[in-house]
């Protein structure tokens, strides 16, 4: 019989194997092409779809071939990327953005 496992673990398993809470700077631009790139595909598609021979016939393994790369793209981007993307649905979040000092 399989034990279901808990809240507290699965917390603990994520958060360890989770995406990190920081990125650098190539990493956060790989992630949002990964991010972006399937939100334009099936924007554009839907346009284009006589110049893509192969969609009409396939067009259920590039939704989900864009869904697994949209959701690679949350991991890529880290725990950062997370809470932008949670402040989007929270009414009261305000931006914070850093001030910039030119260079001396």
């Amino acid at each position: 019989m399989v034990t279901p496992i808990s809240k507290k673990k699965a917390a603990t398993l994520f958060r360890q194997h989770g995406p990190p809470q920081t990125v650098g700077k190539l990493r956060y631009t790989i992630g949002l092409a990964l991010f972006i790139l399937p939100i334009l595909f099936g924007w554009l598609s839907v346009y284009c779809i006589q110049w893509i021979p192969v969609y009409t016939e396939n067009h259920l393994l590039f939704a989900i071939i864009g869904d697994l790369i949209l959701l690679l793209s949350f991991i890529v981007l880290g725990g950062d990327f997370w809470d932008k993307i949670r402040a989007l649905f929270i009414h009261s979040a305000k931006v914070s953005s850093p001030v910039h000092r030119p260079p001396q």
